[in-house]
């Protein structure tokens, strides 16, 4: 390994570009007459307490299962009434051809989400559900509800 004589800079290397080498910083004067500034430090709050929620309270979960059918266009059908004790539902496509489903009454399947022959989709809101089919048919569908019932 080699050495090199001399201070060894660091990032500069051995070169000291005409500036000497020290190793001692000048120590400021103990006193030398500036303002101190000081001034309160405001505290956060105290955080809210929070306690995590696993499972309801009084309150009985159950399900149910309706079959209903889809009219063809334009003609709507609401599968699916507003409530506000549902938590879940699954709508399945039990009929021959796609159905397509809206929050609001659809006057075509252009509007709507498809839900292929077989397939089926969960549906975690309150809210209804209108569906509509272009086959000529009425079209069945299967709806698992799940509902609390408080006590």
């Amino acid at each position: 390994m080699q050495y090199e004589e001399g201070d060894n800079n660091p990032y500069r290397g051995i070169e000291n570009h005409g500036v000497k080498h020290h190793s001692e910083w000048p120590m400021p004067p103990e006193d030398d007459g500036t303002a101190v500034l000081e001034h309160a430090v405001e505290l956060p709050p105290e955080p809210i307490p929070v306690r995590i929620v696993t499972s309801g309270g009084n309150e009985i979960r159950s399900w149910i299962v309706r079959r209903d059918f889809v009219s063809p266009s334009p003609q709507c059908s609401r599968i699916l009434p507003k409530s506000t004790n549902r938590t879940k539902a699954l709508i399945r496509n039990t009929g021959t051809a796609t159905i397509y489903i809206a929050p609001e009454p659809l006057s075509n399947s252009q509007f709507g989400y498809p839900i292929p022959t077989g397939y089926e989709m969960p549906y975690n809101q309150e809210g209804e559900i209108w569906a509509i089919t272009d086959d000529p048919a009425q079209q069945s569908v299967a709806l698992l509800i799940e509902f609390s019932i408080k006590e």
